[in-house]
């Protein structure tokens, strides 16, 4: 007897990618086990079984990012400079402490009070970056 396979609901693909993934999207388990990668093209998926249930599924996923290996010597990051929207630019030493003054000007503010954010190199060289929706610099 072929064995009933459960249906895989609009709420339980929800709840299992609210979960990141971690639990099975048909009975709720943690205990689920990935297969190896497969690309073709700009597609990336992994066939995923539940070892409680017995179920199987694909996991897709999608490029959301990208970071250097390790940045140049030349290109190191010395400082970040967020600019507002009264054009005053402030100065930070660090990419979190840029985010974090940033993130904290959304919640004074309400809304987009930064202008311009950029960063430069030890020599001089200027990097205009954006500011994702994740509040993340992202080279533009």
């Amino acid at each position: 007897m072929a064995k009933k396979q459960t249906i895989l609901t609009f709420q339980r693909k929800a709840q299992y990618l609210a979960d990141g993934g971690s639990k099975c999207p048909f009975c709720g388990s943690d205990e689920i086990e990935g297969g190896h990668m497969e690309v073709d093209g700009t597609t990336t998926w992994q066939e995923v079984t539940c070892l409680k249930c017995d179920e199987s599924w694909q996991d897709i996923y999608q490029l959301s990012d990208v970071e250097p290996v390790a940045p140049a010597k030349d290109e190191k990051i010395a400082k970040f400079f967020v600019m507002d929207s009264n054009g005053d630019t402030h100065e930070y030493k660090t990419e979190t402490a840029a985010v974090e003054a940033i993130l904290d000007d959304f919640a004074e503010a309400g809304d987009n009070p930064v202008d311009e954010v950029w960063c430069e190199n030890a020599d001089g060289h200027k990097i205009m970056l954006g500011v994702n929706w994740k509040a993340t610099l992202t080279p533009i």
